[in-house]
């Protein structure tokens, strides 16, 4: 019996070296692989270099000059369309209520323009017809006429003066840059011959307004004959110093900067 234990023991002993030999040869063909196919550790079998660091797989870094070229401090890196062309500002608060103050002022010497043209007309055909130019029924007429449209005249002028904001809203605008400092400049020029315009407007306009009135009285009896053509008479005499002034005036208006600018 022990000699048959002894030979059961060696053949268990023999068969244990016979499989570590296996094992051995084994692992000595899985590094052969390894060497011969380069399979790095953590890639399947059949996955090529290129397509483990590819960014499908999950496990690709980022080169450092890949990730130079997207940094926003690179000298290479282009800048945004809203950096590379900044929005224009538009015109400061103050200056576009001295243009819409300009716009205004302008718009009621315009409302004036057909008013002092009738009292001209109405004064001139005095004139021309004391001096021979104009029979005393052609002066009747155009008497007649301008007369008739004096009223509308008057509600007309009323009427842009309501929408002329007083004083001007450009005394005192400088501008905020260089170039909407030199707008301002030019508005404030043109404010100025605008506000003398309007000025010049008001004081041919009154005296229309009074004339109209003066007449409107002596049609309703109000005022004697003698009393209405001594207040016609000095109102001729008096009137072309208003209405010369209004002329000069609006030419000198005429010659101002505009303002705003015309668009470039």
């Amino acid at each position: 019996m022990p000699g048959k234990r002894v030979a059961r023991h060696a053949r268990t002993r023999n068969r244990k070296r016979g499989l570590i030999g296996v094992a051995i040869v084994v692992v000595a063909v899985a590094v052969a692989l390894v060497v011969a196919f380069g399979w790095p550790p953590g890639t399947g079998f059949g996955t090529t270099d290129d397509e483990a660091a590819s960014p499908s797989s999950g496990r690709s870094t980022p080169s450092a000059d890949t990730t130079a070229s997207r940094s926003p401090d690179s000298p290479s890196s282009s800048p945004s369309p809203k950096e590379a062309a900044p929005t224009r500002a538009g015109p400061s608060k103050q200056l576009r209520a001295c243009e819409n103050s300009v716009s205004r002022a302008e718009r009621a010497v315009e409302a004036a323009d057909s008013g002092v043209t009738n009292w001209n007309s109405h004064v001139q055909a005095r004139t021309d017809m004391l001096e021979g130019r104009m029979s005393g029924e052609k002066m009747d007429a155009v008497w007649a006429r301008t007369r008739a449209a004096g009223p509308g005249d008057q509600e007309r002028f009323k009427k842009a003066l309501r929408g002329y904001p007083l004083p001007s809203k450009c005394e005192g605008v400088r501008g905020t840059s260089g170039a909407e400092r030199t707008v301002a400049a030019r508005c404030v020029q043109r404010s100025r011959a605008a506000t003398r315009a309007l000025h010049s407007a008001e004081a041919a306009m009154k005296d229309w307004n009074e004339h109209l009135s003066n007449m409107a009285r002596y049609a309703d009896h109000e005022m004697s004959e003698a009393m209405a053509q001594e207040k016609w008479v000095k109102a001729w005499r008096n009137a072309p110093k208003n209405i010369s002034a209004y002329r000069t005036a609006t030419a000198t208006l005429a010659k101002a900067p505009p303002c705003p600018p015309p668009a470039s």
